[in-house]
């Protein structure tokens, strides 16, 4: 999810003028943040092109720079859900390394 996000497309319009990092929005322009490019970025993801999942270990990486299911109040709902199926078909696949498809 990190290599290739789900959400292609986010946008957020600013409803009071804010800074975002070094930008600042004025109210009603529009930010497009990519997952594409955040979570590529080797300040926070080393070697970002390579499938290490042991990165995600330990602790979580910093807010916003790894966002699979959208950011803020429209984050998917089923995030949560998700995550637990995953770490349980992950658990079940380790258990049993001959039932895994090549």
């Amino acid at each position: 999810m990190r290599l290739n996000p789900v959400v292609v497309h986010l946008s957020r319009k600013a409803v009071t003028r804010t800074e975002v990092g070094d930008r600042k929005l004025d109210v009603d322009q529009i930010a497009a943040p990519s997952a594409y490019l955040a979570q590529r970025n080797p300040k926070y993801f080393p070697n970002p092109e390579s499938f290490i999942p042991d990165r995600f270990l330990g602790s979580a990486p910093p807010k916003y720079s790894y966002f699979p299911f959208g950011l803020g109040h429209r984050t998917c709902f089923a995030t949560e859900d998700r995550l637990l199926r995953k770490t349980a078909s992950d658990a079940a696949n380790e258990s049993h390394p001959d039932d895994r498809d090549p």
